[in-house]
């Protein structure tokens, strides 16, 4: 039977297959194929056909043709390659199967494999609707399926279909679906039913999988094609063993088995839901030596199965590398495909082939589906694993050697054979639930319709006329330039990274210091000269004798004098009232602590009893402390303790507190004065050292370029700063605002004390509960309401532009919304002096309040479980009052009785005193301090600067007043005098702006400078910098200037922070980002002075662009969705913040003179709230505004998504360029990829290329990601670019090295007709790079903008985030760079003598600890010294001021 109508059957394949030639014998690695198995018409130079080759070729090009005005490929190998690869189209496929079983090893890139070759022998075999499965590379275990071909027609018919999916394939939760126990009890019950066929009913429907009869015995008629799940290498040992255990005959098969492992190990390493957790737990280093080791443990294995004596003996075996997207970018895709390439290498042999599949796509033009190959590379794949598999190393009988077809140029037919098609056809396809029968994905769409190839024997040079005389009149794109083959030495790209990039000194004064004194010694320096200044500080204190110095030297007749003088001065009103605020990102944010002057409300003669004293010294230090540790905790500045965030929880207990002891104070010694005089007072208490902060923080925030304006300087001057919401959140010691609250409630202080004087216990306990459930109302009207009680998170800090951001504002800062505290303080002093002094229960329970408040406050701390709801404003408000005003009695006692821990803690009264000037120093200190991390030697500096601030500033104010009398005229002179300080200051002090240290004109070469850019923006006082600047010449002398203000912050929040419900501790990283834009003439003779003469023109102020809208103009481009990842190890939530557009790109608006487009990426901006936003769908991506004026930025302009890219996956760096009034982008590098965008965010097909070069280098450096960097501009200069005579289109792109970010930058030239391929590219860019201000970070520049006016060409970029720059040449020289023979960029990459400064060196540990120990010794004895002469130094200040 096998040679009767069978052998009829071959003979109509081959006759049906055009000039398929018989050849016998065997196929040797060497020989490849033969020369007779050439098509008909073949040249007969020809390679021949690549074979059975244990590393199959893979470098090449594919060059985009038309036939007949189709599109159509030609693949060409590179040298060395002595093949090429012949088409397999469907008849010449099924011909090289027959009696084959493909064993497909892998997760959904070998079920994308499995699915196309089915469909490829019958249309529809498999299809994800029909059959109840999702390609995830998760869920189906098995995709088994069996042609039989017809002897007499040829066609082929499905006989038995079987498609097992997991049980858990009804559920979209992956984690831990492949953990290493759970593959071992279900894979090998499911891929039995490879070797026996299903032997069972089983429950099938969506989610489930299906089936179709039964497997039949194996017969030479059939081609069986089976996929085993397998995401990790020790999945291949079960799906090699179903192999080997085969019934029904399948054991004679030819087996033809290929392998592709590697993408889930990357997944673990990526994304939330890993299907085998403790991958996830692995460093990059760790994962990659994971990989190497089990992929080494699988090889015996599969070496056995691919032998000479092995199962596939006949057909052989693939090992195939991941695949490449353009998107793939981080190194462990690239390190993953290194550990197979370098292995296979090592091992292949040809009968287990290697296939760099890495390698092959990199070449093709064209993208991925979701990291996936289109069905035109999973196509293009076949081909090459084709080669291999159809020729046999031993006869089958009379069964000839199949041939591939004759032809050797491609068409690829299908409506959605390329990525584009499928971009177009299924992207409104939802993302169904798992149980919904229909298209989860991309990819799953682009299966559901027949891609095919069909192989043209035209000749080569036959397609120009049939391209020119075929009805659909399609025109042949010739060349520029001949095509470009990937071949070494052939006009390389030749990189430098930052071979001579140019280091920088810190970019501010606080900086430099930092980076000069960040050594243990430095440190060690300053704790001691401080602590030594505030020990003898406090010595002069203790010793001095005088009545000024210490009225408690006085004799006893005396003392009562004394203290009827102090008694008047009612010293409560240093009450401490810390307060927190939204962590920020000014450079100094304090709040201060008003010292507890209880000591100074109670006569302290010696017969006093214990309790007439409040023990709140140490409750002061502990608390102030605690929210000290919570505003480093929020700048990351401290241990990552997530108690420490609660530290703004304190500050309504420090309003409790005020009230408590005013009230209490009026109530021994009422005061006889008006409410102006009575705050006049208090003020002096707080306002010296206030102003005295005032002064330290404005001269910092100059160093750093974060001075607020003047209107803000005179808020703060008169305490008023809270009042204001929109200046709130951008003033100095910020913090501060909490002096305002007590202004407020110093004014109606005497008549609320009346009142509550009056009340009787059931009030007072009444007005106690009330003002405890109040905050409760942020809680329970959300919930009521229906809306999210996480409301308050849509406010982003010191933002203010809509009414949410404004009540936000209000509730956390402004006076009237803690009054209630206020009187909740004085409240509890009334409730002490109405309870029962004598009852055993009211003094046990005294005993134990003030501990039992201290462990409700610490539960709450450190246990999510036990944190009230929407925290960060209820707490603030406070829900947490019961348990503070816990502390606050227990401490207080009661009159005539003080509880055990109040006698203890009454022993630290001394610091009570130094907790305000505690808080007006700690971000002083801490931007004084050389660390950015402290730890305890911080806290000890800080005690110390509190010290010498009390006796050195507060108090000798202090005794100054008292000299006057406290006149009310010299008191309001205080916030008059400083009224005119901070704005004097604020003029004189120069503001310092972050730059490098490049300057700011540098000549490289004959008409070749380096400027820099002087941009400023109108109004900026926050420390932000101009970056990535786009410019646009228009006309000769106009200048327009589209560029990006930045400016970054941190803040850490473990409070109102939650991930899949459960708490988490928040780690914000915010990018503050707006477009800035303006516009200017700039002649000749400005050119001339500044190329030649270094004086750069007047640049006029740069405006915001405020009227940029959403789409639908209903808000301001700025809540954005963000970026979230979240670590299970330390429960932290990594948060992205941009709240705003980021690099602009400027370009003429195509029919409309004077005005221009942007586009500009962004991450999407909020539907209603930024929770709203899909995970998938939280990525950058392209935006486009039309008929913008510069003159005029609060024009309403909408922004419109450029929808021509992929939605889930960061789209960035296109490259806009005008055509024919139509605007067109540069998608992407490699491949090459131009699309025509139209006015409401569509786009036209993407025309795609490859430049032999640059792919060279992709292959060689997997790990680079090449980028589009600024505009594309027509050229037509024969004579000033003699390299390229004709009329092209001039662009940038960039290299990037992920590993340290550094950038190298080209120009190149693409064709001005499509396809737009490229035809040059230039020697490296000498860009000036510079180290940013984040420590360990490269140098780098990155290319923004390119404009060319007559023969000037210029090429704005960003030095290091720091400042903008342009390199600004001729026309002519530009085209120098594109002269093959032009020296690579060295000596201009390298910076002059004068241009250079190198960052201080750290000395290594081995210096460090032979010779810390002796310098510290040296510095503590020097901090011995110092103390004692300034201590002689104030003594005598102090009696010069007595004299």
């Amino acid at each position: 039977r096998a040679h009767g109508r069978f052998g009829l059957f071959l003979l109509l394949l081959q006759a049906s297959s055009v000039h398929s030639l018989e050849v016998s014998g065997n196929i040797s690695e060497s020989s490849g194929w033969s020369a007779r198995q050439l098509a008909e018409g073949e040249a007969e130079d020809d390679p021949p056909l690549c074979g059975r080759m244990s590393v199959a070729p893979v470098k090449g090009t594919m060059q985009m043709t038309h036939v007949n005005g189709k599109e159509a490929w030609k693949y060409t190998l590179a040298k060395p390659a002595q093949c090429h690869y012949g088409l397999w189209e469907k008849h010449q496929m099924i011909n090289c199967l027959l009696g084959t079983w493909i064993v497909l090893i892998g997760a959904s890139q070998s079920n994308i494999w499995a699915v196309q070759l089915a469909n490829m022998i019958v249309p529809g075999a498999l299809d994800v609707r029909r059959d109840f499965f999702i390609i995830d590379g998760v869920f189906n275990l098995l995709i088994d399926i069996v042609f039989e071909i017809d002897e007499i027609t040829g066609k082929a018919k499905i006989v038995y279909k079987n498609i097992i999916r997991d049980v858990g394939g009804t559920s979209p939760k992956r984690q831990g679906l492949h953990s290493v126990q759970r593959d071992r009890a279900v894979l090998p019950a499911a891929f039995k039913q490879a070797s026996a066929g299903r032997q069972q009913e089983r429950r099938y429907g969506p989610g489930m999988g299906g089936f179709w009869k039964t497997l039949p015995d194996y017969s030479r008629r059939h081609i069986r094609i089976s996929n085993f799940i397998a995401e990790y290498w020790d999945n291949v040992a079960p799906a090699l063993q179903a192999i080997e255990a085969a019934e029904l005959g399948w054991k004679e098969a030819e087996i033809a088995m290929v392998t592709s492992i590697g993408l889930w190990y990357i997944n673990n390493f990526q994304i939330m839901q890993n299907t085998r957790p403790q991958l996830g737990t692995y460093s990059l280093d760790g994962l990659v030596h994971k990989f190497k080791n089990d992929m080494q443990a699988a090889m015996p294995a599969i070496k056995r199965f691919c032998s000479e004596d092995g199962p596939a003996s006949s057909r052989g075996c693939v090992i195939a590398s991941i695949d490449h997207c353009p998107k793939m970018h981080g190194a462990i895709w690239w390190r993953i495909y290194s550990v197979v390439k370098y292995e296979m290498e090592k091992e292949a042999n040809p009968l287990m082939r290697f296939v760099d599949v890495w390698t092959l796509t990199i070449q093709m033009p064209e993208f991925c589906l979701g990291g996936h190959q289109s069905p035109f590379s999973t196509i293009w794949t076949w081909q090459v694993f084709l080669s291999g598999i159809c020729p046999r190393t031993k006869g089958v009988g009379e069964m000839p050697v199949a041939s591939p077809a004759s032809g050797k140029i491609a068409r690829f037919v299908g409506p959605r054979c390329r990525s584009q098609d499928v971009a177009k056809y299924c992207q409104a396809w939802p993302k169904l639930p798992w149980t919904k029968v229909g298209f989860h994905y991309q990819w799953e769409c682009a299966l559901s319709t027949l891609c095919h190839l069909e192989a043209t024997g035209v000749k080569p040079a036959k397609l120009a006329k049939a391209a020119n005389h075929g009805k659909s009149k399609a025109v042949l794109v010739k060349p520029t330039s001949p095509p470009i083959n990937i071949e070494p030495g052939e006009s390389p790209v030749h990189i430098s990274f930052p071979l001579a990039s140019v280091t920088r000194p810190p970019s501010t004064w606080g900086s430099a210091w930092r980076e000069r004194a960040g050594t243990l010694s430095a440190k060690l320096l300053i704790v001691t000269v401080v602590a030594a200044i505030a020990a003898a500080v406090k010595m002069i204190e203790w010793r001095c004798n005088e009545k000024k110095c210490c009225e408690d030297c006085l004799p006893e007749d005396e003392q009562p004098l004394a203290n009827q003088k102090r008694e008047s001065q009612d010293a409560s009103t240093r009450t401490l009232a810390l307060s927190s605020s939204q962590p920020q990102t000014q450079a100094i944010g304090v709040t201060p602590t008003v010292p507890d002057a209880e000591a100074d409300i109670i006569p302290v003669a010696k017969n006093k009893l214990p309790s007439d004293r409040f023990a709140f010294g140490l409750a002061r230090c502990i608390a102030s402390s605690h929210v000290v540790a919570g505003h480093l905790y929020a700048k990351s500045a401290i241990v990552g303790f997530p108690a420490f965030g609660w530290g703004f929880t304190w500050v309504p207990w420090f309003f409790m507190l005020s009230g408590f002891i005013l009230f209490s104070a009026e109530m021994k010694r009422p005061t006889h004065e008006s409410s102006f005089e009575y705050v006049l007072r208090r003020s002096v208490n707080i306002y010296p050292l206030y102003a005295f902060g005032l002064i330290l923080a404005l001269i910092i925030a100059k160093t750093q370029g974060e001075a607020p304006g003047m209107a803000t300087l005179l808020l703060q001057a008169w305490l008023l700063q809270a009042w204001v919401p929109q200046v709130t959140e951008h003033t100095l010691n910020m913090q501060c605002w909490f002096l305002c609250c007590l202004l407020l409630y110093w004014v109606f202080f005497k008549v609320v004390a009346k009142i509550v004087a009056d009340a009787d216990l059931v009030s007072v306990i009444g007005t106690i509960v009330g003002i405890c459930i109040l905050p409760w109302l942020l809680v329970f009207v959300p919930l009521f309401k229906g809306i999210d009680m996480y409301w308050y998170h849509e406010h982003a800090f010191g933002d203010t532009s809509d009414p949410l951001d404004l009540l936000v504002v209000f509730l956390k800062f402004n006076p009237l919304a803690y009054a209630h505290i206020f009187i909740l303080g004085m409240c509890l002093a009334r409730l002490r002096t109405l309870m029962v002094q004598s009852d055993a229960c009211v003094q046990i329970l005294m005993e134990i309040m003030a501990p039992l408040g201290y462990v409700g406050l610490f539960l709450i701390f450190c246990f999510p479980a036990a944190q009230p709801p929407a925290a960060k404003l209820s707490a603030r408000l406070s829900v947490l009052l019961p348990f503070q005003s816990m502390v606050l009695l227990g401490l207080a006692g009661l009159p005539g009785f003080q509880p055990k821990v109040a006698k203890w803690a009454s022993h630290f009264n001394f610091l009570e005193s130094y907790s305000y000037a505690v808080y007006v120093n700690q971000f002083i200190c801490w931007h004084v301090w050389p660390e950015h991390r402290v730890g305890i030697s911080f806290f000890v500096f800080l005690a110390s600067c509190a010290v010498i601030a009390v006796h050195l500033v507060q108090k000798p104010a202090e005794a100054l007043i008292k000299k006057t009398k406290n006149n009310k005229w010299v008191l309001l002179s205080l916030p008059l005098s400083m009224s005119l300080v901070l704005p004097a200051l604020g003029y004189f002090v120069p503001t310092q702006e972050p730059m490098s240290n490049i300057p700011d004109y540098v000549k490289l070469e004959s008409e070749m400078y380096d400027l820099r850019l002087p941009l400023k923006v109108d109004g900026s006082t926050d420390g932000s910098v101009v970056i990535n600047p786009s410019v646009l010449m228009r006309g000769s002398d106009e200048l327009m200037i589209v560029a990006r203000q930045h400016r970054r912050s941190h803040q850490r929040e473990p409070v109102d922070c939650m991930w899949e419900g459960k708490y988490a501790s928040c780690v914000d990283e915010v990018w503050h980002s707006r477009i800035v834009m303006s516009a200017m003439a700039i002649t000749y003779t400005d050119w001339n002075k500044w190329l030649v003469k270094g004086v750069a023109p007047q640049f006029p102020l740069m405006q915001p662009w405020r009227g940029l809208s959403t789409q639908n103009g209903t808000r301001p481009w700025r809540k954005l969705c963000y970026r979230e990842k979240y670590i299970p190890a330390n429960r932290t939530l990594q948060r992205l913040i941009v709240d705003g557009p980021e690099d602009p790109k400027v370009i003429s608006a195509p029919g409309q003179p004077g005005l221009f487009d942007i586009a500009f990426s962004s991450y999407p901006p909020a539907l209603d709230t930024r929770d709203t936003c899909a995970p998938e769908k939280s990525v950058l991506q392209m935006y486009r505004a039309t008929d913008v004026e510069a003159l005029d930025p609060d024009a309403m302009v909408d922004g419109r998504h450029l929808n021509c890219g992929n939605n889930d996956q960061p789209e960035k760096n296109w490259i806009p360029f005008e055509r024919q009034g139509s605007l067109y982008f540069v998608y992407s590098i490699v491949p090459h990829a131009v699309m025509k965008a139209h006015k409401n965010g569509t786009c036209e097909n993407k025309l795609m290329s490859t430049y032999g070069p640059l792919s060279t280098l992709q292959e060689k450096y997997p790990g680079l990601t090449i980028s589009g960097s600024a505009q594309a501009v027509y050229i037509n200069d024969t004579k000033a670019t003699p390299n390229m005579p004709q009329p092209h289109y001039l662009a940038l792109f960039h290299i990037k090295d992920p590993k340290n970010s550094s950038y190298v930058h080209f120009a190149y030239r693409f064709n001005p007709d499509p396809d737009f391929h490229i035809v040059q590219v230039s020697a490296q860019l000498p860009l000036r790079a510079t180290q940013p201000e984040e420590q360990g970070s490269a140098p780098f520049a990155f290319a923004s903008g390119l404009a060319v006016g007559g023969q000037r060409v210029i090429i704005s970029y960003a030095a290091g985030d720091l400042e903008p720059r342009a390199l600004v040449l001729s026309l002519r020289k530009l085209d120098s760079y594109f002269d093959p023979k032009h020296p690579e960029p060295r000596a201009a990459l390298q910076p002059e003598h004068r241009d250079t400064a190198s960052a201080p060196k750290q000395k290594g540990a081995v210096l460090v600890a032979m010779f810390g120990v002796p310098k510290a010794a040296v510095l503590v004895s020097l901090g011995v010294l110092v103390g004692p002469l300034l201590a002689l130094l104030v003594r005598s200040y102090t009696r010069r001021f007595d004299q």
